[in-house]
């Protein structure tokens, strides 16, 4: 381990504890933290633990209570001067970034994601009151996926910083996050704590100095809407340009409340072919649901949805026997675990509203060069985009949202291609 690790926590009870007025009929709140300069700064961790009342069935909008939090902005003043906004995004964006690069969502995260998407649909459970649940969302410095100095290039060194980073959240209220539920929680906790590593100024010194300095990044979301009532209608989804990306992790939303593949053709095997293309070049050519294939396969294993065991569709005594009936009308009991869209008939094949592309690696080996950065340095106005045909339903405007991880810095003195032998 190239510099050892340490854990600073936040302790601010006025800003992370809520009272029961506060909690009551939710209305979200916007709550700012000045994070110290002791030392590079690896990951910010930000939990937040839900006691439930009730949510009825079919309230789930998008991503359900992932969405508590609307949105984390990390600001920061560098050691050349420079103030940005290094971190831009959602918490659905943080989670499905983070389950791209190939770390591991917690158990209890998971279950927050099961619980929700047994919610969803017009099948769904309700939330039963008295359920707690807890969502930790991570911003990630640097790529999981990077190692040795390139990793320690990548971390926020906040040690030469010219003021304290700037940690804003933005907490959801209970109509982003439910339809029709007013007054869903009973109990609200927010937690941080931050991840540090250790380093001498000897050390700050060299890597600053040394050909290539710090990396500087960005964690920002993008999104373009879309109006209701397309056909098979080909568009594009324009990716901010100068700069490189070493990740990014695409969701749709159909009429801005639900979770499902947006292309114009859904049905198997002839499913929308997308591009992601610049002008007349041609990146990759893809059906969402292969990308949903790749990125599963090397970021953990699991069956594509069980029975959730918290949930209102079996009527049950208190001798724990069912109440002599059968199901109660036609609810789903088998849910999936990951972000996504709802189970298709069957409920064997979660529809891929969630997808992505690591560039950077293949799976969870560790990466110690960038050569295959996605590079959107154009001059003039090209950029990167998805096309493809999209439907849309015929009520509101739909969206297509990313969560991307970028270099803003010229990264080429770290993009090596091996020598290769006779």
């Amino acid at each position: 381990m190239l510099l050892q690790p340490f854990i600073e926590v936040i302790d601010d009870a006025d800003k992370l504890n809520f009272s029961a007025s506060q909690v009551s009929n939710w209305p979200g709140y916007t709550r700012r933290f000045n994070l110290s300069t002791n030392g590079p700064l690896e990951a910010i961790n930000i939990i937040v633990t839900l006691t439930m009342k009730a949510v009825a069935a079919n309230q789930v909008l998008t991503f359900g209570l992932p969405n508590f939090l609307k949105r984390a902005t990390l600001n920061v003043h560098d050691h050349l001067g420079d103030q940005y906004d290094a971190c831009v995004a959602s918490g659905p964006g943080l989670l499905g970034l983070q389950m791209l690069e190939g770390l591991p969502l917690e158990p209890a995260t998971i279950q927050s994601i099961w619980c929700s998407n047994a919610n969803r649909g017009s099948a769904g459970n309700s939330i039963v009151a008295g359920e707690v649940y807890r969502i930790h969302y991570r911003i990630n410095c640097s790529h999981p996926g990077l190692r040795g100095y390139l990793a320690a290039r990548s971390y926020l060194h906040t040690q030469r910083h010219k003021q304290e980073p700037l940690l804003v959240l933005d907490l959801a209220s209970t109509t982003e996050m439910f339809a029709g539920t007013a007054d869903p929680f009973s109990a609200v906790q927010l937690e941080i704590f931050t991840e540090r590593r250790e380093i001498t100024d000897a050390l700050t010194d060299q890597l600053i100095n040394s050909n290539g300095g710090l990396i500087k990044w960005d964690v920002r979301e993008t999104q373009q809407s879309y109006a209701s009532g397309f056909t098979a209608k080909q568009q594009k989804f324009e990716l901010p340009g100068g700069r490189e990306y070493a990740s990014l992790f695409l969701w749709h939303e159909a009429n801005g409340t639900d979770l499902e593949d947006l292309s114009g053709n859904v049905t198997i095997g002839t499913e929308t072919l997308w591009q992601l293309k610049a002008a007349s070049t041609t990146k990759t050519t893809f059906r969402m649901k292969y990308l949903q294939m790749l990125m599963s396969q090397s970021r953990g294993q699991h069956v594509a949805a069980a029975p959730y065991p918290l949930s209102d569709a079996l009527p049950v005594d208190l001798d724990g026997k069912t109440s002599g009936t059968a199901l109660v009308t036609a609810k789903l009991l088998s849910h999936p675990f990951v972000l996504g869209g709802t189970m298709t008939s069957g409920l064997a094949i979660q529809e891929p509203a969630c997808i992505g592309i690591d560039f950077i690696r293949d799976g969870n080996a560790p990466v110690d060069e960038l050569s295959s950065t996605l590079n959107a340095r154009f001059a003039g106005d090209t950029k990167w985009a998805f096309v493809g045909e999209i439907t849309t339903p015929g009520s509101t405007p739909s969206w297509i949202k990313a969560c991307c991880r970028s270099y803003l810095s010229d990264i080429s003195v770290f993009k090596r291609l091996p020598t290769i032998g006779a």
